[in-house]
């Protein structure tokens, strides 16, 4: 009976639900799994359930312990150069545009950089992740051997771009997989809509979709590398970039 009793008391611990407490990092499933962090515990109606507020949405919402899993902390801020007053540089919507930082303010995430463009009669505020200096762009604009390899595997950050004074709009990520497969996703990590295949043609330097959701004649695939970045340009204002 007291062997009984132990193996019971064993399968119950076994079967309980696991918990959180607030601030720890987990993963939500809602049709994918989303990173995020649990900022309330539940009680009332919503006793047993933990709010997870999503890393990649300014939202979240109740999830049971079923529907959650530990997940891996944060990853560190990324690091952009500084810039100073009267510095030449170049900021990027739609391509590099040579200007000159007017003005610096402390932004949220990081300090912002108004630039006077060049060739154009404007200016506009700047993140440093859009920006390069003069020399960074003279080594970018260097003469670099045409890829025969084609677009490395990893993610590619879907931009559209629209008029200089616009800030790109995010459309979700492509990933190039290994043995010429590709998966597309409207967000920045997934679920995927759609997978399919493709094939690099050197001689154009562009990528051939076969099948899968790009594989019409709408989206294009002309390949190109810059200062190490690859990027994919999928219609007239919409390109695929991946840094390393």
């Amino acid at each position: 009976m007291a062997r009984l009793l132990t193996f019971f008391i064993a399968l119950v611990a076994l079967t309980q639900s696991p918990t959180y407490k607030i601030g720890d990092r987990v993963e939500a499933h809602d049709i994918g799994w989303y990173k995020g962090a649990v900022t309330i515990i539940g009680t009332g109606t919503n006793q047993g359930q933990y709010f997870v507020k999503y890393d990649d949405f300014s939202t979240g919402r109740y999830f049971s312990p079923s529907n959650l899993r530990p997940g891996a902390p944060p990853a560190a801020p990324k690091s952009y150069p500084a810039y100073n007053l009267g510095d030449h540089v170049e900021g990027y919507d739609f391509g590099w545009h040579p200007a000159t930082v007017t003005e610096i303010r402390a932004g949220k995430n990081a300090p912002e950089y108004l630039i006077k463009y060049e060739k154009f009669a404007s200016s506009r505020w700047y993140h440093p992740k859009d920006m390069r200096s003069a020399a960074a762009a003279a080594i970018a604009k260097a003469p670099v051997p045409a890829s025969t390899t084609g677009p490395r595997p990893g993610k590619y950050n879907i931009y559209s771009y629209g008029a200089v004074a616009n800030n790109p709009l995010y459309l979700g990520h492509l990933e190039i997989l290994a043995g010429g497969q590709y998966r597309a996703s409207r967000t920045s990590s997934g679920p995927y809509y759609g997978e399919g295949t493709y094939r690099f043609n050197a001689a154009a330097s562009a990528v051939e979709w076969l099948t899968g959701p790009y594989a019409t004649p709408d989206w294009d695939g002309k390949f190109s590398e810059e200062a190490g970045r690859h990027r994919i340009a999928l219609r007239a204002r919409t390109i695929a970039t991946n840094s390393p």
